[in-house]
């Protein structure tokens, strides 16, 4: 059964090239310790065993090395862990709250994927921007 991560299929030369040539927000994730917290985290939770766990960081790094498809890792996680489907529903939410709604523009941009929406930029509230749309959660920090 082949559980690999796709970097496997990489040379070491070209898994490191692909690395060093992510823009800097991916680059970081893929080399973050927060990250690998994460992962951990979900596999205690879950009580995912040794084998387990390297399969859920290897489909992690796989997305940011843009080897798979944040859209593919529902049916990854479910094809090389088995989680029953409440768990997987759990666990995906848990990898795109904690770490792929972070890099989510930065994925879609550097591989191309669906446009995020238009969001407005300006404090919520101003009368010039009524008819756009206001997300909190995306305003840069002041």
């Amino acid at each position: 059964m082949d559980k690999l991560s796709r970097r496997n299929n990489l040379s070491h030369v070209e898994l490191m090239r692909a690395i060093n040539n992510l823009p800097d927000r991916l680059g970081d994730a893929y080399h973050s310790i927060e990250m690998i917290d994460v992962i951990d985290h979900i596999a205690r939770r879950y009580k995912l065993n040794s084998e387990e766990r390297w399969e859920l960081a290897g489909l992690v790094y796989d997305v940011i090395l843009g080897l798979l498809s944040p859209i593919e890792i529902k049916h990854e996680l479910k094809r090389r862990i088995e989680f029953n489907e409440e768990q997987l529903g759990f666990v995906q939410g848990e990898l795109d709250a904690f770490i792929f709604n972070h890099i989510r523009a930065d994925l879609n941009a550097f591989y191309g994927l669906e446009k995020e929406p238009e969001v407005n930029k300006a404090r919520p509230g101003s009368s010039s921007n009524q008819n756009k749309i206001n997300d909190p959660y995306r305003e840069p920090v002041e």
